[in-house]
């Protein structure tokens, strides 16, 4: 496993495990996963509600896409769910 090493102001070293590319693309597909679901319920409670409005419909399905990592990443010492399932 390939490690990095990080220098603190203290000159203590710290060695990280590297995550590798394959568990990279696992914890995106978990992210896109959460997301897909996220809209497909939107969608039934839209069709449900019968809402025909454009404008509420397409906010509801898009800002989640636009902001589900930076948001979570801010709020969860960056990390995504997806990241935390794969322990990165």
């Amino acid at each position: 496993m390939q490690t990095i090493r990080v220098e603190t102001t203290q000159n203590v070293y710290i060695h990280y495990p590297l995550a590798s590319l394959g568990e990279r693309i696992v914890a995106y597909l978990l992210d896109q996963v959460i997301l897909l679901i996220y809209a497909i319920a939107m969608v039934a409670l839209l069709i449900k509600l019968d809402i025909l409005c454009v404008g509420i419909p397409i906010g509801t399905l898009s800002v989640p896409y636009f902001l589900d990592s930076k948001v979570c990443e801010l709020i969860m010492n960056g990390q995504t769910p997806g990241k935390i399932a794969m322990k990165i």
